[in-house]
C-alpha cells in the first residue's frame, strides 16, 4: 500500500517506521478482503498534460 507524503518530521518518522511492520498471511487476507478492487477507467492524465510532457 502506498504511504502518503509527509508534511512534518513526525509524519516522516511514522511513515519510515511503517516499513518495519511485518504482516502475516491472515492479516494480509483481512486487508485484501476489506479493500474493494479498483476499476480503472480512462487515461491517467488529460491529453493537454500529456502533450506538455511530450507523451
Amino acid at each position: 500500500m502506498p504511504i502518503p507524503g509527509a508534511r512534518s518530521l513526525p509524519h516522516l518518522e511514522e511513515n519510515t517506521a511503517a516499513a518495519q511492520l511485518s504482516l502475516n498471511d491472515s492479516e494480509l487476507a483481512a486487508i485484501g478482503a476489506a479493500i474493494a478492487p479498483a476499476s480503472v477507467q480512462g487515461a491517467r492524465y488529460p491529453d493537454a498534460e500529456l502533450a506538455m510532457l511530450g507523451l
